[in-house]
């Protein structure tokens, strides 16, 4: 009996243990919820559809929740927030979660600070067009449901914004797409533009238009909210007349042609220099001190751009002076007979014509001692 007695004892013994074990490794861990694994803006849920509440709770006491959505256009959103069936939390005298609403580069636009259990709060804010944003639920030690609801529901759209374009700077600004104007914006502060989405061969054409002393810009193009492309410089105005820079950049945001042109001269480029389709010819022109006076050559790919055209012969300073003015002869060559020296620098231009073949480009000599 005391073996029989031992071996019931060990047997009890071995069962209430596998009961303990079967209890143990039968309870649910915390199970992940709908929208999970949403703790970071590149896997936020989403996009959130208008008009439709969305139910979800904090899985954790440091869980971080964030959806996604698309605004149609420039509307005023009321987004809904309600916390609700919240866990009682030790030492802690009220329940709340904090919900803040970002733009794309998860800027704080807006936000509803300690929303409390049982409480509805109306989150508004007006877009400026085809936009992503995220709400977002910040960490916190308690354990809630919670439910958002973006109206009217015509504000929110499942399609991307596709590409948006923003500038700023001072002067004027113009946008185009394939010649067709978008844009045009004086002194722009911040200033964005939805071109929607863009395809091949579809050319967004930049330009700055000098107005002032001097013009300084920043253009950004995205894509789905991906940056694709950036420019941005400073021009200040010269003597020979106010600036104008052009850029042509593809869908992908590849630059496929770029210039810059003045009143009164073209920077030399062998393709297409003034962005107009027109293809320029390229021309060289040198400057030799000789004697007294001056020497040079003009060339070019294109005769026409050579023969008889006209140079003048400025001097270097704070407004170049011009000194005098001659005609190239049929080999390109020209001379001035400048007399004192004056010690200063001076240099040679060939001036614009257009002609029906295509332009003859303005360069520049390089400065000689004068």
């Amino acid at each position: 009996m005391r073996t029989l007695h031992g071996a019931t004892t060990a047997r009890l013994r071995v069962g209430v243990v596998a009961l303990a074990l079967a209890l143990f490794t039968a309870a649910p861990a915390a199970a992940d919820g709908p929208y999970e694994p949403n703790e970071t803006l590149g896997a936020a849920a989403g996009p959130l559809p208008g008009g439709t509440t969305v139910l979800a709770a904090r899985e954790t006491e440091n869980d971080v929740d964030w959806y996604a959505f698309y605004s149609s256009g420039a509307r005023q959103l009321d987004i809904q927030l309600q916390v609700f069936e919240c866990s009682p939390q030790p030492n802690l005298s009220s329940q709340s979660i904090h919900f803040t609403l970002r733009d794309s580069r998860d800027r704080i636009v807006s936000e509803v600070r300690d929303q409390e259990n049982g409480v509805v709060s109306h989150l508004r804010y007006s877009t400026a067009g085809r936009r992503k944003f995220y709400i977002v639920t910040t960490p916190d030690i308690t354990r809630c449901k919670y439910s958002i609801r973006i109206d009217p529901a015509d504000a929110v759209t499942p399609e991307s914004p596709g590409h948006v374009l923003g500038f700023s700077g001072s002067g004027t600004v113009r946008a185009s797409v394939d010649g067709t104007e978008i844009a045009r914006l004086t002194d722009p502060a911040g200033a964005s533009v939805d071109l929607g989405h863009l395809v091949e061969p579809q050319r967004l054409t930049l330009e700055v238009l000098k107005s002032g002393a001097e013009s300084s810009w920043t253009f950004g193009l995205t894509q789905d909210e991906l940056l694709v492309f950036s420019d941005s410089g400073t021009t200040a105005l010269g003597g020979m007349g106010s600036v104008v820079r052009r850029l042509v950049v593809a869908p992908s945001g590849q630059v496929v042609a770029s210039c810059a042109a003045s009143a009164d001269e073209v920077l030399d480029n062998p393709v297409d220099e003034n962005c107009d389709g027109q293809a320029d010819y390229r021309s060289s022109v040198t400057l030799v001190r000789r004697g007294k006076g001056f020497a040079g050559r003009l060339s070019s790919a294109a005769a026409a751009c050579v023969t008889r055209r006209g140079v003048r012969l400025y001097r270097e300073g704070r407004r170049p002076k011009l000194l005098a003015t001659t005609r190239v002869s049929r080999t390109g060559q020209f001379r001035f007979s400048q007399g004192r020296r004056s010690g200063k620098r001076a240099y040679v231009v060939a001036p614009v014509l257009v002609t029906p073949a295509g332009r003859c480009l303005q360069v520049r000599s390089p400065r000689v001692r004068g």
